[in-house]
């Protein structure tokens, strides 16, 4: 049996709903996979109260929305920090 893409379109739609979804707590290693960071830095991120979480039971979960928060957050500052090396590397005349 062969499918085709106008089968599979609406199924894939759906997982991506479903996977990243605000309401859809992550494990924190698919919250880590999200990142793209390791599953011990994650932790020390949610530790550090630097990424919203819940805990059910002795597990942590993490909202997809917590995660787009963070990444936006994390990506402000890189940005802000490497403006102020260019702009620190233009006084030096580097």
């Amino acid at each position: 049996m062969r499918l085709r893409r106008d089968d599979v379109a609406p199924l894939t739609a759906e997982i991506q709903k479903t996977a990243f979804s605000d309401d859809c707590r992550h494990t924190t290693q698919e919250a880590a996979d999200i990142l793209n960071i390791s599953r011990p830095s994650l932790i020390q991120l949610l530790d550090d109260g630097k990424i919203d979480y819940r805990r059910v039971g002795t597990h942590r979960r993490v909202r997809f929305e917590a995660l787009v928060q963070y990444k936006r957050q994390a990506d402000a500052a890189r940005r802000a920090a490497l403006a102020e090396l260019a702009a620190y590397d233009q006084e030096l005349g580097i």
